[in-house]
């Protein structure tokens, strides 16, 4: 969004008192020369609760990959001006970009928990056929599926060079455990339920990795 753009919606959306009739929320990017404080502070006037950033990712290799133009230390800035402002804030994750691995993965499970998030949502990554990553993709053989209902980053169809499609669901289902603080044995429990007995054991795969990646952090 355009900085001065805002500023005159909020302005104008005040001179209305609109505010007093209208809750609302928006995407923004976290770039600093994007956001400011003082930007927040005349959204949350003019009633705007909730800011959501697209973050992708917490590696800075993985974020140069997608070429998101944005450093590590803009996301955590822009994220706290918003909670200065008395914004709720949300973040955007992407599970399975071309060069994640495990460690990139958990580095941004790491981050949604101390970065002070209110609300996080991961997705997979979804390559569109004729773009430059469907095209790398398809040539290493890690498109799993050419139907097209199943790319809605909801389903996993692509591998990386280290992770499976059933790895990446393990770890999206993770991260949203860590997130909310949920015990994993729960989430074991209900996949066994469910007769998920592979999805079970990745899971906990995964949650023992993850503690050891805590563990020499």
């Amino acid at each position: 969004m355009r900085p001065q753009f805002v500023f005159e919606l909020c302005n104008e959306t005040l001179r209305r008192d609109l505010n007093k009739k209208v809750r609302w929320r928006t995407e923004c990017r976290a770039n600093k020369r994007a956001v400011s404080e003082e930007l927040f502070k005349v959204m949350r006037e003019a009633g705007c609760y909730l800011v959501a950033f697209g973050i992708e990712s917490a590696n800075q290799k993985v974020l140069n990959s997608v070429q998101k133009d944005l450093k590590i230390q803009e996301i955590v800035d822009a994220i706290q001006l918003a909670k200065r402002a008395g914004l709720r804030t949300k973040g955007y994750f992407m599970i399975g970009n071309l060069s994640d691995d495990l460690n990139s993965l958990f580095e941004t499970i790491t981050f949604t928990k101390r970065a002070g998030l209110d609300e996080v949502q991961f997705t997979f990554f979804t390559p569109f056929p004729g773009s430059t990553d469907y095209n790398t993709a398809r040539k290493r053989g890690w498109i799993l599926n050419e139907r097209y209902d199943f790319y809605d980053e909801n389903h996993a169809n692509i591998r990386t060079e280290t992770l499976s499609p059933s790895d990446l669901e393990a770890v999206r289902e993770l991260a949203y455990t860590k997130f909310t603080q949920r015990s994993v044995i729960r989430r074991l429990a209900g996949q066994l339920k469910r007769l998920r007995w592979k999805q079970a054991w990745k899971l906990a795969k995964f949650a023992l990795l993850f503690r050891l990646f805590e563990l020499k952090k």
